[in-house]
């Protein structure tokens, strides 16, 4: 099941699916076009699903899931900035998935965790 959170302008998200399929996305959006998205990387897992991704891969993958979830909700978010785990998993389609499952999410008004927020 996907974990969904806020903190600011970003959004993350992981899924935990088990079996070494388990992923981490984290980004910024933008109503407007983007020319060039800013990578950046977070820090390693502790204990890493392998031993380096490819973060181009993972940014097609991202891409690609909110194109997709754009063409299927009639939204038209960019990605901004995109922060990867340089030890995630190397199965970039469940890259593709978090990033289409987050622009779902927001389009559907669901919940996000909000960071930072008490009460």
């Amino acid at each position: 099941m996907p974990l969904f959170v806020k903190d600011g302008e970003v959004y993350r998200s992981a899924l935990q699916c088990g079996a070494g399929l388990d992923a981490f996305l984290e980004f910024e959006l933008s109503d407007e076009p983007i020319d060039k998205v800013v990578l950046y990387e977070k820090s390693p897992l502790r204990s890493g699903l392998s031993d380096g991704v490819d973060p181009q891969k993972i940014k097609e993958a991202a891409l690609l899931g909110v194109q997709m979830a754009n063409e299927e909700y009639g939204t038209k978010y960019s990605i901004k900035r995109l922060g990867y785990v340089p030890n995630d998993s190397r199965h970039y389609q469940l890259h593709k998935r978090i990033a289409f499952g987050i622009i779902k999410r927001i389009h559907e008004a669901g919940e996000f965790r909000h960071v930072g927020v008490k009460g």
